[in-house]
Parts: structure tokens; sequence; C-alpha cells
């Protein structure tokens, strides 16, 4: 029996630790969409907020400064 989140070792001999799929996959470059998606976070987090939010986030900063 394993503890919760163990995984079992495969058999001896059965090669699979040489051969991890998974080892495969994460070692593998980004797919086309992923490198869209971060060009995408990056020029949103990039974007400069409108004038009335950082108004508003300001107004609440000092409120909660005790201002």
């Amino acid at each position: 029996m394993t503890k919760r989140g163990d995984q079992p070792k495969p058999p001896a001999g059965s090669g699979t630790s040489a051969t991890n799929p998974k080892r495969e996959t994460a070692a593998s470059p980004q797919p086309a969409w992923a490198k869209g998606l971060q060009r995408l976070y990056d020029q949103v987090v990039e974007e400069q907020l409108p004038d009335d939010l950082a108004q508003l986030l300001d107004k609440l900063d000092r409120a909660s400064d005790g201002h």
C-alpha cells in the first residue's frame, strides 16, 4: 500500500525508469499555442490601468492607511 500521492514503484526490469514518457514530454519544446498565450499574457500585464481604475485603487490604498 502506498501513501496518498505516492506512485507505486514499477516492477524490477520493466525499463520504465529509462523510458518514462512524462519526462520526455516535460523536456519537449513548447507548442506554438503556448508561446502565443505567453505573448498575450505579457501584453495584458504590461497594459496601463485606466485612469478611473488607478484613481479608485489610490482611494482604497489611502482608506486602508487611515487617511
